[in-house]
């Protein structure tokens, strides 16, 4: 595989579909409490973590490439060897959206692993210009939560964390025929600043970079 900076096109993916102004609305007015809970993952959740991001990928942007390099991406680059080793990586950090919380004995039902969102402090794009960046490699969501808000509470957990971490801003990669993610990227502050290209295997795709303060 061509080993060049990447966007991974499915950190645009962003819950496929902007939450609605509805939802929204619900998940900052209820009193009750989320029924997801933000963690940061481990070791032990990366095949949960495969599973999630290359069935995401492969449903809204396997027909972008090739067959054999839809394959490829999937079982080299989105293998479950390959998530443990990043999240073993100091530079990488996970935030998990869960449907219970992390060993909750009371809960009666085990954890399910609904959302992704990793951060990695690797070299930015030159187009950048806000100063600290930290970069949001992946961004996924199950297909079942789209429209709880959940894509926008994700989103501030893992913003959040980069401010913990000292980063003063924010970017990703989005595909440029992934209209809805621009959509929902640009509605939470985000801005276009340049392009960059996506290699899966032999498949090439332009991502649109985009930025924003934290």
């Amino acid at each position: 595989m061509t080993n060049l900076p990447r966007s991974d096109s499915e950190l645009g993916h962003a819950d496929s579909l902007p939450p609605s102004a509805e939802a929204t609305a619900k998940t900052r007015n209820s009193t009750s409490a989320s029924p997801y809970t933000f963690r940061l993952a481990s070791t032990a959740d990366a095949a949960a973590i495969s599973s999630l991001v290359g069935s995401t990928w492969a449903e809204h942007f396997g027909t972008s490439v090739s067959p054999a390099d839809l394959d490829e991406y999937l079982n080299v680059s989105l293998a479950p060897a390959q998530i443990c080793k990043e999240i073993s990586e100091p530079s990488y950090k996970f935030v998990l959206a869960t449907t219970a919380r992390h060993n909750d004995q009371e809960s009666g039902s085990p954890e399910e692993i609904v959302g992704v969102a990793q951060l990695h402090a690797g070299p930015p794009e030159e187009c950048l210009t806000l100063p600290n960046p930290i970069f949001l490699k992946r961004f996924y969501l199950k297909t079942s939560t789209h429209g709880t808000g959940l894509a926008l509470t994700l989103l501030q957990s893992a913003e959040r964390l980069a401010r913990d971490l000292g980063y003063q801003s924010i970017w990703l990669g989005v595909w440029e025929g992934n209209a809805r993610g621009m959509r929902f990227y640009e509605k939470v502050g985000f801005e276009r600043k340049g392009e960059q290209y996506f290699y899966a295997g032999g498949s090439k795709r332009r991502d649109w970079v985009l930025e924003k303060a934290l």
